[in-house]
């Protein structure tokens, strides 16, 4: 006789797997804070509250006491990263982010105080500042060679120029920077917008984004304090380069989402803008590459011609075209206004004197017009019997 029921198995109790423990999701505000006093302190410590120019000494202390502190932030970012920490590992990149380009408006001061000093040490913090940006790249497991390490680098090398080339000039003219060098300046911080439009797309991380935006806030805050240390007026042309990158990021639809029409627009319609502001400076430098005078207006519209090259090759529309052709026929017009209203009015008046010349104004010349109007319109006619007769037989 077989049992009815199966035999009872034992009961283990079992119990849910122990929770893996995972990196806090929650920022560490100590880093923030950290880095709010340490610039507050470095200026502080020096009474430079007051943003007047600092000695020699005060500057190369500045520049050793933040170099010591990125390195122990890069250091402690590197050890926390290897460890999984990566939430905080990433804050301290972002903290070392802003003291990397930060450390830019040091350097100028000390180039301006120090030229023969500054240099070499502007030299030493580039190379220190693509060692810190690799580290930074590692931690953020990007490669150097990525887009992100060729923009910032592109960042950091225009900070670092900017003030030698402003420094060069200076002691060019007699301890004064001219309106014109202050201009050449914008036209370097315009590779700020063309960097973005070449290495940045709207998928990036925000560490691109960050790198970016503090970037190209520390190029225009250093030319515009320049302006204010060197007693130059600002007007509405230094802005004509700027704006032509804008509408070249634009243009190239990869870090907005925007109609391609609307794109289209921007680009073609920014650039009359950029030439409309820079109409009212008449500054100008003669070159004797092709014998021209580089005025704002030539240089505006040339870079406009090159701005509507490109985006006659990226969107194939016809408008482009046309401004290419105008903004070049303009450039070589003249190098001002009142120049290139002088050529057109000059090319105007030899038209119509052509037009009067070609006009007969007596019977043999009628007779002339008379007989080659006959020869022409036989052959016209020529021409279309053959094609009726095409025409019937297909």
């Amino acid at each position: 006789m077989t049992d009815a029921f199966p035999p009872l198995t034992p009961v283990t109790e079992t119990r849910p797997p122990e929770p893996i423990p995972t990196e806090p999701r929650r920022l560490n505000a100590a880093y923030v804070l950290s880095a709010i006093c340490m610039i507050f302190g470095l200026f502080a410590l020096n009474g430079s509250l007051d943003f007047s120019p600092l000695p020699a000494s005060n500057l190369l202390l500045l520049i050793g006491v933040l170099n010591v502190y990125e390195i122990l932030t890069l250091l402690i970012a590197r050890m926390l990263h290897g460890r999984g920490i990566l939430v905080d590992a990433r804050t301290l990149v972002l903290v070392e982010s802003v003291f990397l380009f930060d450390g830019a408006f040091l350097t100028s001061e000390l180039i301006a105080v120090m030229p023969s000093v500054g240099v070499p040490i502007a030299l030493a913090l580039l190379i220190a500042g693509t060692a810190k940006l690799a580290i930074i790249l590692g931690v953020a497991g990007q490669r150097f060679t990525s887009r992100l390490g060729a923009m910032a680098m592109v960042m950091l090398a225009v900070l670092l120029a900017m003030p030698w080339m402003f420094k060069t000039i200076v002691d060019a003219h007699a301890g004064l920077l001219p309106p014109s060098g202050y201009y050449a300046g914008w036209w370097i911080a315009a590779l700020v917008p063309i960097a973005a439009a070449v290495f940045w797309r709207r998928e990036d991380g925000a560490l691109m984004h960050t790198i970016f935006a503090l970037g190209a806030i520390s190029v225009i805050a250093h030319i515009g304090t320049a302006a204010w240390v060197n007693k130059v007026t600002f007007t509405l042309d230094n802005l004509a380069p700027v704006i032509l990158g804008i509408a070249l990021v634009i243009g190239n639809r990869r870090l907005f989402f925007i109609r391609r029409e609307i794109a289209i627009q921007m680009q073609i319609l920014l650039p009359v803008l950029a030439v409309l502001v820079s109409t009212r400076n008449a500054m100008g430098m003669h070159t004797d590459l092709f014998d021209l005078t580089l005025t704002p207006l030539r240089l505006t519209l040339l870079a406009t011609g090159l701005l509507y090259l490109h985006g006659l090759l990226r969107h194939h529309d016809w408008r482009f075209g046309v401004g290419l052709a105008g903004g070049l026929t303009l450039a070589v017009a003249g190098a001002s206004p009142q120049a290139i209203g002088g050529t057109i009015t000059g090319l105007i008046r030899t038209a119509i004197e052509t037009v009067n010349r070609l006009i007969p104004r007596t019977l043999m010349q009628w007779g002339w017009v008379s007989v080659s109007s006959a020869f022409i319109l036989l052959i016209g006619g020529t021409i279309q019997s053959m094609r009726r007769a095409q025409q019937r037989i297909q």
